[in-house]
C-alpha cells in the first residue's frame, strides 16, 4: 500500500495470511519520504521493490492526494509542479500489471475506516468518541461520513446497503462539498469573508476550503488581526520557510496566544458546518469521523473547540443531527485502507 500525499509519501508492505493482513517480515517499518515530483516517486517505488529482495508484489493499492480518473491516471494538484501519473507508468516502475489499484486518498481513508469497523474498533482507543447520542445504532447497516482537515479539506461519504443475499456492502462516495461557497457562521466570520475577498481580489464567495486548509488557518489568523480588536495583540513572527499554519495551531493547542486559539476554533467550526451539511445528506447513523495528521496533533484542542456544537447548530434539524455519533480517529487510515483494499477491492482494477 502506498499513500501519496501532497507533502509526504508513505508505503507499507504486507502479506495476506488466512485473509488477515500481516506485515511483511522484510519491511515491518512504515517508509516515509517527502516527494514533490514524478521522478522522486519512481525512485521511492524502486527502492521499495529492492527492499523486497526481488519478490515482486502480487497486489498494490496506491492512493493520491488529487483526482483519480477512471482508475487509470492521477493528477497531483498539491505538488510544487503539477504532474499526471498514469497506471502504465506505475506498471513500468515494477508495480503488478492488472493488480494495481489507483484510489483517491479519501477513498483509501474510507477503506481504512471500514477496516477499523471490521476489527470492531469503533469506538476504541484509536477511534475516540467526541459525542455519543442517547440511542446508538452500532452493528446496523449505517452510513458514515469522514472528514480530513489539514493542508486542504478532504471529504467522503460511505454508503451501507444490504444485498438481497443479506450481505453488507459499504462503498465510499467521493465528495467535493468543501469547494462549495462558504456561508458566514457569525458576524466575525462575515467580516473575515469580506476581508478575504478583498485580499484575493475576487467577486465570488470563497469556498469552505479557503478557511479549512493550512493557508486558510493563516488567513483566519491574519484576518482576525485585520478586522477586530485583535490588531492590538502581538503578532506571531515566523521565520522564512517555517510552516506558519503549524505554528498557529501549536500556539492554540498550548493556549499561549488567544488570537491563535480563536483562529483554530473558527477553523474547526467551519469543519463542523461542512460535517453538518454532509450529515443532512448522508444521515450517518454509523458516525461522523475526523481523521488526518493535524487531527491527531490537535486532538486536545478539538475536544474543547466548538466543532461538535457547530455540527448540531441547525434550528430545524438539530434533533436529527444529535442522533449521529461523532468520533476522532487517531489511527493513520490511508495505509490501513490500502492494505484492506488489497484483500477486498482488487476487482476494481482496470
Amino acid at each position: 500500500a502506498v499513500d501519496i500525499g501532497g507533502t509526504n509519501t508513505r508505503a507499507s508492505t504486507a502479506i495476506l495470511q488466512d485473509d488477515r493482513i500481516v506485515r511483511h517480515p522484510r519491511f515491518s517499518q512504515l517508509r516515509q519520504r517527502k516527494i514533490q515530483s514524478k521522478e522522486g516517486l519512481a525512485i521511492f517505488i524502486n527502492e521499495i521493490l529492492k527492499d523486497l529482495a526481488g519478490s515482486r508484489p502480487g497486489r498494490c493499492v496506491i492512493d493520491f492526494a488529487g483526482p483519480v480518473i477512471g482508475r487509470k491516471e492521477a493528477q497531483m494538484t498539491n505538488w510544487s509542479s503539477k504532474h499526471t501519473i498514469h497506471l502504465k507508468e506505475l506498471n513500468d516502475w515494477g508495480l503488478p500489471d492488472g493488480r494495481t489499484l489507483m484510489l483517491n486518498d479519501m477513498e483509501a481513508a474510507a477503506f481504512g475506516l471500514l477496516q477499523l469497523a471490521e476489527q470492531h474498533a469503533i469506538p476504541s482507543r484509536v477511534c475516540i468518541t467526541l459525542y455519543e447520542p442517547a440511542t446508538l445504532t452500532y452493528g446496523q447497516p449505517s452510513n458514515r461520513i469522514l472528514l480530513a482537515p489539514g493542508t486542504g479539506l478532504g471529504t467522503v461519504g460511505i454508503v451501507a446497503v444490504k444485498t438481497r443475499m443479506g450481505d453488507l456492502y459499504e462503498e465510499p462516495i467521493a465528495s467535493e462539498i468543501q469547494h462549495s461557497a462558504v456561508s458566514p457562521l457569525d458576524d466575525t466570520h462575515e467580516r473575515l469573508i469580506q476581508w478575504l475577498k478583498q485580499k484575493k481580489k475576487i467577486l465570488k464567495l470563497p469556498s469552505w476550503e479557503d478557511f479549512v486548509s493550512g493557508q486558510g488557518l493563516v488567513d483566519i489568523y491574519e484576518g482576525l488581526h485585520a478586522t477586530s480588536n485583535s490588531n492590538k495583540a502581538a503578532r506571531i513572527k515566523w521565520k522564512a520557510g517555517e510552516d506558519s499554519a503549524v505554528l498557529i495551531a501549536a500556539h492554540a493547542v498550548r493556549q499561549i496566544d488567544f488570537v491563535c486559539e480563536n483562529a483554530l476554533d473558527l477553523f474547526y467550526r467551519c469543519v463542523g458546518r461542512v460535517a453538518q451539511m454532509m450529515a443532512l445528506m448522508y444521515h450517518p447513523y454509523g458516525g461522523i469521523f475526523l481523521c488526518g495528521d493535524s487531527t491527531r496533533k490537535n486532538e486536545l484542542f478539538i475536544r474543547r473547540s466548538r466543532f461538535v456544537e457547530e455540527v448540531h447548530a441547525n434550528s430545524t434539524q438539530n434533533a436529527l443531527l444529535k442522533h449521529f455519533p461523532i468520533f476522532l480517529v487517531i489511527q493513520e487510515l490511508n495505509i490501513l485502507g490500502g492494505l484492506w483494499a488489497c484483500k477486498r477491492r482488487m476487482h476494481l482494477c482496470v
